[in-house]
């Protein structure tokens, strides 16, 4: 074998090795499967239940609500990832008590007076405080908060620091 050939074959060799490690994470973070069970962490019933809280938070009008943000799902899985164990069984506690309450079964005018009660009740933490941030948060940051209730410019324009509030219009994500 000749120096030119075995110097090609070894980088070649070299080459296939680094390709196949290469390639087959590339192929294994290609699965479609869901990255969970399908479980939830405060159980069906709550998140159902929170479906009910971010919606009358944040209605559907001649934009989407938060339900259909998807925030309720999305506040399931901050609470499992975010909040200490002590957090989520005050955080399930709540809920299990607006559930009490009968909040699912409420008309809508009864719900924003529930949630306004709640809200000037003494308590730390304020849970009414704590549904408002999570919602209002995960709502505008999600995809349909950001653009279609925020005005949305995937490419924007130059940077001008002092302007009229008038000529902004709404507010931006």
């Amino acid at each position: 074998m000749k120096r030119r050939q075995a110097i090609q074959t070894s980088v070649f060799l070299a080459g296939c090795g680094l390709s196949a490690g290469t390639i087959a994470a590339i192929v294994s973070s290609c699965s479609t499967a869901p990255a969970d069970s399908g479980t939830t962490f405060l159980g069906d019933d709550n998140v159902a239940l929170l479906g009910d809280i971010v919606e009358t938070i944040i209605p559907a009008t001649d934009t989407p609500g938060a339900r259909e943000a998807g925030i309720h799902e999305w506040m399931d899985q901050s609470v499992r990832d975010n909040f200490s164990q002590e957090e989520s069984e005050m955080f399930k506690t709540a809920l299990s008590q607006i559930r009490k309450d009968g909040f699912s079964k409420m008309s809508q005018e009864r719900k924003e007076d529930y949630l306004t009660s709640i809200e000037s009740e003494e308590g730390q933490p304020n849970v009414f405080e704590v549904l408002r941030g999570m919602t209002c948060q995960g709502f505008f940051s999600s995809e349909i908060g950001a653009t279609q209730v925020l005005a949305f410019d995937p490419i924007p324009g130059e940077w001008r620091g002092c302007i009229d509030l008038a000529e902004v219009g709404k507010a931006w994500a």
